[in-house]
């Protein structure tokens, strides 16, 4: 096995303040694709706050399968238009 493919495959801990503890969670492809989900879910949410109907859209269909965090924003989206 390279050195790189050692890398590659080398799990790292998290770095958010509010990590549970130092272990080990994830490779650093998979912080990169949990980067780019966490900032592509915070633009949809943000989008269907600001009222664009096709995000209202998108967290309504995750809501609806069961999505806690995306019950919360529809619930506070559905609050504001009272």
């Amino acid at each position: 096995m390279s050195k790189a493919d050692e890398e590659l495959g080398k799990k790292f801990p998290s770095r958010s303040k509010y990590r549970a503890n130092d272990n080990a969670i994830d490779t650093l492809a998979g912080f990169v694709l949990n980067i780019d989900a966490r900032i592509h879910e915070e633009f949809v949410e943000r989008q269907a706050r600001a009222g664009v109907q096709t995000y209202i859209d998108l967290v309504k269909r995750e809501a609806d399968k069961g999505d806690v965090e995306a019950k919360a924003v529809l619930a506070e989206i559905e609050a504001a238009h009272v």
